[in-house]
């Protein structure tokens, strides 16, 4: 409190924060001889504005003191009030996209709903994100003596930065690009690539992003990673699903240890992968090694600077590699051109329409003469008769359909040039090997594979030839353009494909 002394029978003090003015009659003074005057005076000495609030209350005051009543009571005679502080703007986000979600009750029990819970909020291009309400302005105060209290700070607006459009309520905000919502510090942003800045972990929870993904760390063990984009994890891919509409690069490895898988419209990327399930449109490229994985692509398998050791490939436009196989004698299973379930199917038509024409053959044979004898049958008879021989007809069309369907998958399985006029460009699907093929390493092109039981030196290019007008599989040293026939067979539909 500020004592201020004056010539006056009143002390005024006001408070350290100017809100409050008191008087207090001194102890030496005549109560009988005190005016409101004096206590007047001893207020404007403190320079506290007396207006007719703070003169009723010391005319109170006055005659409670002459009384005697409390007469050397410090007693509040003017008050002033504070500012009020203004609000910032507030966002709120549209229902079901907060980022801080706990794990919904109605899920499975245990700890896979926790999975689930993710911290990150991404949304669509045009999806709301939520509303915006404007900052409420700050009121000032007035302290006693009527100076202003101004508030503290002006209140914030949100500020809506890239990618973040406002609506024509001037409330709703959308998003411009699909991707991660942020908001902080009173700023909103959508950024187009979901950036997780370590492991996708239980902090995390699974990933469904329709932007770009780029992981840090490692995707850990049973959690989900979805993009319609693409993705880049810095580190390894666990036993984990990953899939992605675009190309997906790897770092480190995918080590998916069987439980896992990681798929993509696009292309795979990755240091090496153990125990892996990798499927893709584009190429796989696989910078080290493939160790007993199962890898399957529309395009090449691309390991040149290493080995693929046991496990499956299938590449429909080709494989290199510098070694296939091991020491060991690693059964390691190679596959190029048409896909084996094709195979299979047509294999399967041709025998199903094999038993159809049979089936026809025996009914012309039987209901055939019968119809050559029209008088010899009753209506019943005719009409039977000639029901059978139409569905026999309706037989015939599907076999002429399935016996199309069979030429056109047949027409997959790609030429083997002749031996004089064979070119690199002209090898079709193939399997080009710099270092070498080892023992217990098959491979099969189209509808012919071949089985190695000893190691072949590279340079060489696995492809088909025909050779004496015969198609076969031949190694075709890169460097020399030496061409050596491999034992090769059909391939056998009759088994399930490993």
């Amino acid at each position: 409190m500020t004592d201020t002394q004056v010539d006056s029978p009143f002390r005024a003090q006001v408070s350290a924060d100017h809100l409050q003015a008191t008087i207090t009659l001194r102890k030496d003074a005549d109560r009988s001889a005190v005016t409101p005057g004096d206590a007047v005076a001893a207020l404007e000495a403190a320079k506290v504005a007396v207006n007719d609030k703070v003169a009723a209350r010391v005319q109170e005051y006055i005659r409670n003191v002459v009384a005697g009543r409390d007469a050397h009571e410090t007693v509040i005679v003017a008050e002033g009030y504070p500012p009020t502080e203004g609000q910032d703007g507030v966002f709120e986000w549209a229902e079901g996209l907060c980022p801080e979600q706990e794990p919904d009750p109605a899920e499975e029990e245990g700890h896979h709903s926790y999975y689930n819970v993710s911290n990150f909020v991404v949304v669509h291009a045009g999806d709301v994100i939520g509303t915006i309400s404007p900052p409420v302005p700050g009121k000032p105060g007035l302290d006693v003596h009527h100076n202003a209290l101004n508030p503290k700070r002006a209140p914030r607006e949100i500020v809506l930065k890239e990618n973040v459009d406002v609506g024509r309520d001037q409330r709703t905000v959308l998003a411009r690009v699909a991707g991660q919502v942020v908001f902080q510090d009173l700023e909103l942003r959508v950024i187009d690539v979901l950036d997780v800045p370590g492991n996708v972990d239980f902090s995390v929870g699974n990933i469904d992003s329709p932007s770009a993904v780029n992981v840090r760390g490692n995707i850990q063990d049973l959690f989900k990673v979805r993009t319609k984009k693409t993705l880049t994890v810095g580190g390894a891919i666990e036993a984990a699903e990953v899939e992605a509409e675009g190309n997906i690069e790897v770092r480190g490895g995918i080590l998916n240890r069987t439980k896992g898988f990681v798929r993509s419209n696009a292309q795979i990327k990755a240091k090496f992968c153990t125990e892996a399930n990798i499927q893709a449109e584009g190429d796989i490229i696989i910078g080290k090694e493939a160790l007993n994985s199962k890898l399957r692509t529309e395009a090449q398998i691309l390991i040149t600077n290493g080995a693929m050791i046991g496990g499956t490939a299938y590449a429909r436009s080709g494989l290199s590699a510098k070694v296939l196989g091991s020491d060991a004698g690693v059964p390691t299973d190679i596959g190029v051109g048409v896909p084996e379930e094709t195979l299979r199917e047509l294999h399967e038509a041709d025998e199903e329409n094999g038993r159809r024409r049979k089936g026809v053959d025996k009914i012309r044979e039987l209901i055939g003469p019968l119809l050559a004898q029209p008088k010899l049958l009753t209506q019943a008879q005719k009409e039977r008769a000639t029901e059978i021989m139409f569905q026999a007809n309706q037989i015939e069309e599907a076999i002429r359909k399935t016996d199309d369907r069979i030429r056109q998958g047949a027409a997959q399985l790609s030429a083997a040039p002749a031996e004089e006029e064979a070119t690199p460009e002209s090898a079709g699907p193939h399997v080009t090997v710099t270092s070498r093929i080892c023992q217990g390493v098959s491979i099969r092109i189209d509808d012919r594979v071949t089985s190695f039981v000893k190691e072949m030196k590279g340079p060489v290019r696995i492809c088909k030839r025909k050779i004496k007008n015969h198609t076969v599989i031949a190694a075709v040293n890169t460097l020399t353009g030496s061409v050596t026939e491999l034992n090769s067979r059909r391939v056998e539909l009759h088994d399930e494909p490993g």
